[in-house]
């Protein structure tokens, strides 16, 4: 791994266990959670709020050289909140195509990410293995208005779920997975972290403490075990479990393996 690593970027599709491993790395003090830099418009490192307490007009994200400007503009900004501790960044997927110029295709290397790359970042791609698992998690968590830590009692038994609707998203995830890989097929210093693999008896892996404490040169002296999981029996919740079970039976063949070969390959 490279020497100069400054920061910390987690990619991945919603519920995807991005917020529990900020939080976790947060626990440490040594690093400062920036957030969802293109969702969290309350967060002081906020890409939406940086550019509206500075009047950054509309026309302003759409060209390569001022966008580049800002970006850089937005980064320093960042590193100087964090106040010497490393900063940790969740973007999304779906927020490379909010911050990125127009007239890009898809597998083209996203801006920011670029410019994240040439700060020193280290990139760490999160998925989760049980797919059907992660869809229902976002329609629980829309369903009872709660994101993050949501309680047993807080979710409403027999909830009825769109079967169709969960493929489709199942779909969007994979295809979404599959364009992610093509970005980190040019990046330096990357790996990937399936959720299933991050927790051990509800700690986070040891493994994981000490590959990010060689990392960055730093030791864990505290650590948190109050992360922000959602712990339902999710499929225990939804009324038509076995049909939306069956319907996942209809993903794309050649999507579905192909995702899967990869999906299965960080040891």
């Amino acid at each position: 791994m490279p020497s100069d690593i400054k920061c910390l970027c987690v990619i991945g599709n919603q519920r995807s266990g991005t917020t529990a491993f900020r939080s976790f790395l947060e626990s440490s003090g040594r690093f400062y959670d920036c957030g969802e830099i293109a969702q969290d418009a309350d967060h002081v490192v906020s890409f939406p709020r940086f550019c509206a307490e500075r009047d950054i007009r509309a026309s302003d994200l759409l060209k390569d050289q001022k966008l580049s400007l800002l970006f850089d503009e937005f980064l320093n900004f960042a590193i100087k909140t964090s106040a010497g501790r490393f900063p940790v960044f969740d973007v999304k997927f779906n927020a490379f195509f909010a911050t990125q110029a127009l007239w890009r295709y898809p597998t083209d290397l996203p801006l920011f990410l670029r410019k994240l790359e040439a700060l020193g970042t280290h990139f760490i791609f999160m998925y989760r293995k049980d797919l059907l698992e992660q869809v229902l998690s976002f329609y629980i968590a829309q369903h009872s208005d709660r994101w993050h830590n949501v309680k047993e009692n807080e979710v409403t038994n027999g909830m009825y779920l769109d079967a169709n609707e969960c493929v489709r998203m199942a779909r969007s995830i994979l295809e979404a997975e599959r364009i992610c890989r093509i970005w980190f097929d040019q990046i330096t210093s990357y790996e990937e972290i399936y959720y299933e693999g991050l927790f051990e008896n509800e700690n986070v892996s040891a493994k994981k403490i000490e590959k990010i404490s060689s990392l960055f040169n730093i030791e864990f002296e505290s650590l948190s075990t109050h992360f922000h999981r959602n712990l339902v029996k999710k499929r225990s919740v939804i009324e038509n479990i076995q049909e939306i079970e069956e319907a996942f039976k209809s993903l794309d063949k050649v999507l579905l393996e192909s995702s899967i070969e990869m999906r299965y390959s960080f040891r």
